[in-house]
């Protein structure tokens, strides 16, 4: 081969050499490359990939390096999770067999009013994970399911809790304006002061009862302008949809559907600088007593049930999903970490109510809160993930014009050998 060949090639090689695949836009992106470990409900499966980021452990002494985690298994008060001081008595909390959303387990916990104990001493009382050694982002999320089809228990399903600042979720009797409410309190100066954003552009969020939702609450004290266009944000969601958001830095234009253009033009969150440590997330925070929209106070009528509740430091997390992309998850099952690195991360597997042999995909969040776009398929109960199929693929232009060239030169040079 000459020199003016030699170089054409090399050219050709340097060429081919620059292309790139992009993932879901970024070369960065997350990317599952494999899954090992029996893929059984509490086994530990190992998922490998790139660009995972980092965790750290907050579990204290638990196995998981999250924050807290109860499945309701074991007992209340379990997985960093305990019950308040309010709950002075047995009828408020008590853990469910019946009737459960079909998870491994079979238990739920519930939260009831106690007509004994009328006022406030009845409705308050909750499961609280006391926050320790945390950064400037929250990620919650849990299973929730309300009482009659045709009456909304009203109060407060959860709550957060911080040095000068504190937020709420609230639902509403019935179909009132209440329902998917975000209020939130602060000391902070500003102007205008926190107050309540009523409901969504969904509309009745928990319409009807009976139903089980799956709820996410993420909380950003500082430093996430590039995720959400605010630097203090907290979003809402049910059933991976957002239901409303609040933060400094949004749109102009406040309105009270969420959902929009909304800006309260404060700090809102950010004035707490991050003084989250010894402050609470409350599960079950305030329950009102049924007698709202017509109930009969009957306690039956008044509770909020609730399965699988994850809280975490971070964005990071991983989950499995019967949805085959990113963007279309609803429905989903936290799994539960034991060990994280860039690329390489060990989960306790947590099927949740999918059946032990579905077929489903898998997902890796970074603490940006962005996701492998296409989802891993695995099949549960086997030993191994199925190979990833390549998405997405885009190469530099005119390179698909290298191939016939390439082409070229491997039959001239089998030509020359031939004449040899």
């Amino acid at each position: 081969m000459n020199s003016r060949n030699r170089r054409h090639i090399l050219r050709l090689v340097f060429l081919a050499a620059s292309v790139q695949i992009f993932i879901d836009g970024s070369v960065s992106a997350q990317t599952i490359t494999g899954v090992s470990g029996s893929l059984q409900n509490g086994q530990s499966v190992t998922i490998t990939g790139s660009n995972f980021g980092t965790h750290g452990d907050f579990g204290r002494s638990e196995t998981f390096i999250n924050a807290a985690w109860n499945d309701f298994s074991v007992s209340l008060d379990d997985g960093n999770l305990a019950r308040s001081q309010q709950v002075d008595t047995a009828v408020k909390w008590t853990v469910q067999t019946t009737g459960a959303r079909p998870n491994p387990a079979g238990k739920y916990a519930r939260k009831r009013y106690d007509l004994a104990n009328i006022g406030d001493i009845g409705r308050l009382g909750s499961l609280e994970h006391v926050v320790s050694g945390s950064g400037a982002r929250f990620y919650t999320s849990f299973w929730l399911k309300t009482g009659l089809n045709n009456l909304m228990t009203g109060g407060k399903f959860y709550r957060q809790y911080f040095d000068s600042f504190d937020y709420y979720i609230t639902m509403g009797p019935g179909t009132t304006d209440e329902e998917g409410e975000l209020t939130g309190f602060s000391s902070n100066p500003g102007s205008p002061s926190p107050t309540s954003i009523y409901g969504s552009a969904l509309g009745s969020v928990f319409s009807p009862g009976e139903t089980w939702r799956r709820i996410e609450l993420l909380v950003c004290l500082n430093g996430c302008a590039s995720i959400f266009g605010s630097n203090d944000y907290v979003e809402f969601r049910v059933n991976g949809v957002r239901v409303n958001r609040r933060g400094s830095g949004l749109p102009s234009n406040h309105i009270s559907a969420e959902g929009s253009s909304s800006n309260e033009r404060e700090g809102w969150v950010m004035g707490v600088s991050g003084e989250a440590d010894g402050h609470t997330i409350d599960i079950g925070n305030m329950i009102d007593d049924g007698t709202e929209n017509g109930g009969a106070g009957d306690v039956t009528l008044s509770h909020y049930d609730y399965s699988d509740v994850f809280i975490d430091y971070t964005f990071s997390r991983v989950m499995l999903s019967s949805a085959s992309t990113c963007a279309a998850i609803t429905s989903a099952e936290m799994q539960i970490p034991t060990a994280w690195g860039s690329n390489s991360i060990t989960v306790k597997l947590n099927r949740g109510a999918y059946l032990s042999d579905a077929s489903l995909y898998l997902y890796v969040f970074n603490d940006n809160n962005t996701c492998n776009a296409n989802g891993f398929p695995v099949t549960l109960g086997s030993g191994a993930g199925t190979p990833a199929k390549v998405t997405n693929l885009q190469v530099l232009p005119g390179f698909a014009g290298l191939v016939p060239i390439f082409g070229f030169f491997r039959r001239r040079r089998a030509l020359k050998q031939k004449l040899q």
